[in-house]
């Protein structure tokens, strides 16, 4: 396949280039680039950065005006890296952008003599446009080859020229191209400034505006920029901060979760609790000991009132032990909402949540929420056979704790809510239930944020 290439000419002065070439590379050529153009720059200019002689906005301060320097010149060539570049003076009385573009044309002919090859279509403006829309040069042709106007076919000799109609006209004449000479591409290069003076040119005019897609760089100010975009631009802004301190208050209470998760694990680890559990095995082991001995005297001397007295204490001291285990159990779930937070529907949403935040965790997902639910089903086989040993140890509904209706709060929170329809999902995933997942997640969470 050939090759398509594409010549871009800067025609007039240098005036605003620092301002304005980041956009041309990013809107221009790296567009075209992607679409498989060779692009190539020519530039052609004048000695002073800027005239307004026989312009439109002449005797207004536009523009520095100021002799080019040769810093001026290598910091063009350097930021450009045109394939030919030529400075020259401009002699009172001719008009610099007309002559200009004819210059250039030299320029680029010379080239490709130079180098036996001819440019596809080229592509004139000027060093202070300040592109905000990218211009794709295949889109355009495409557009007109293949669109609506396929049974039109394209005249060999063709313009696609940018055009502003109705805005400082309320006419169009075919024969003035509002705006059409700053911005246009050509498979025909000519001299003419204005593409319409050439009559062997067929003008496409194209949806590619000044004032929306490109803009006049002037040295203080951007002619013809909406300020309102700068005002959607912040409203943009505020919302992004507003999502971020609301993602900063979930993970702090994330934190804050695990930090009473470490907490309550710490307490059931600790020394002391270990301790007294060790001092009711002791005690339990010395009642036996003593039970014995009694034994042993009853038998002997017959019932001992010392010895039973002793025994009836022992039993007391059991009692009052066994309530000290309880409490001792209670501390490892002693609140309703460490007992939510303990349920499978909040483990699921924890990580849900934890893993999200990078692609490796979205990777790893399933295969922590697999471990989390399979952990979970364990616990729940383990608890319930601890149950039917010794009843004595069931949890107390949640409905008796003191803090049982803030802990509903957390059923209706972020966290619990996503692992609720994890579940619900994977109960439903022959019916689509993982696909519809990722939209009640976003409903969830939309939900949480307006609460």
């Amino acid at each position: 396949m050939t090759q398509k290439r594409l010549a871009i000419q800067f025609f007039g002065h240098t005036r605003t280039y620092e301002k304005t070439y980041e956009s041309f590379f990013k809107n221009i050529v790296e567009s075209n680039l992607k679409d498989g153009w060779e692009v190539d720059i020519f530039i052609h200019t004048w000695d002073m950065s800027s005239s307004s002689d026989g312009s439109w906005h002449n005797g207004q301060d536009l523009f520095d005006i100021h002799l080019l320097s040769q810093d001026d010149i290598e910091n063009i060539r350097k930021i450009y890296n045109p394939k030919k570049f030529l400075v020259e003076h401009l002699q009172e009385g001719i008009y610099g952008g007309s002559e200009s573009k004819k210059r250039g044309n030299r320029l680029r002919e010379s080239y490709e003599k130079e180098n036996s090859i001819k440019y596809d279509y080229i592509l004139y403006t000027r060093m202070d446009i300040l592109f905000a829309s990218p211009l794709n040069i295949q889109r355009y042709i495409d557009l007109y080859t293949k669109g609506s106007m396929k049974n039109f076919p394209l005249p060999q000799k063709h313009c696609f020229a940018a055009f502003n109609p109705f805005v400082r006209m309320p006419v169009i004449d075919i024969r003035y191209i509002n705006e059409g000479d700053i911005v246009y591409f050509t498979n025909y290069p000519h001299d003419e400034f204005k593409s319409e003076k050439c009559l062997e040119l067929f003008i496409i005019m194209i949806d590619y505006k000044l004032h929306r897609d490109f803009f006049l760089q002037r040295r203080d100010f951007i002619h013809g920029y909406n300020r309102s975009l700068e005002a959607q631009l912040k409203i943009e802004q505020d919302k992004l901060s507003k999502t971020n301190l609301q993602l900063n208050i979930k993970n702090q209470e994330l934190t804050k979760a695990n930090t009473e998760l470490k907490h309550l694990k710490d307490t059931i680890n600790s020394i002391s609790i270990k301790k007294q559990s060790l001092e009711i095995s002791n005690l339990e082991q010395d009642l036996i000991n003593k039970k014995l001995k009694a034994q042993i005297l009853e038998k002997e001397l017959g019932y001992d009132c010392n010895a039973i007295q002793e025994n009836k204490e022992l039993k007391k001291k059991i009692k009052i032990l066994q309530l000290m285990d309880k409490n001792i159990n209670q501390q490892i779930i002693n609140t309703a909402k460490s007992r939510i937070h303990n349920q499978l529907s909040y483990k699921l949403g924890q990580a849900m949540i934890e893993n999200s935040k990078s692609i490796w965790g979205y990777i790893r997902m399933p295969y922590v929420l697999s471990y989390i639910k399979d952990m979970h089903k364990k616990e729940q086989i383990a608890y319930n056979e601890k149950i039917k040993a010794n009843p004595s140890l069931k949890l107390p509904p949640l409905e008796s704790y003191p803090d049982y209706k803030e802990a509903l709060k957390e059923k209706e929170c972020l966290t619990y809510k996503l692992g609720e329809a994890m579940i619900e999902a994977s109960k439903n995933w022959y019916k689509g239930g993982y696909v519809k997942l990722w939209f009640k997640c976003k409903n969830i969470q939309r939900e949480c944020r307006n609460r």
